[in-house]
């Protein structure tokens, strides 16, 4: 089979490694919410105190997906 050779290079405009992107992007944006409104609801329940913990850990969630955004821009550079 050398006819085929396998290319190492990256193609930035494949699209496999679009589709990749796109849900890595989502994942990366979504989790960090996702576990903070699970953390701050569990702690709420736990402590009694109704929506104050989620807001907390709603905050910190948005922060991390703002951070994890602003480091998936750096290495696309």
């Amino acid at each position: 089979m050398e006819g085929l050779k396998y290319d190492n290079r990256s193609n930035k405009n494949s699209p496999y490694r679009i589709i990749s992107q796109s849900f890595n992007l989502g994942f990366y944006l979504v989790a960090p919410l996702i576990i903070g409104v699970l953390i701050g609801l569990y702690l709420d329940k736990i402590f009694g105190k109704k929506p104050s913990f989620t807001l907390i850990f709603i905050l910190f969630g948005t922060i991390a997906s703002f951070y994890n955004l602003l480091k998936i821009v750096k290495e696309e550079r």
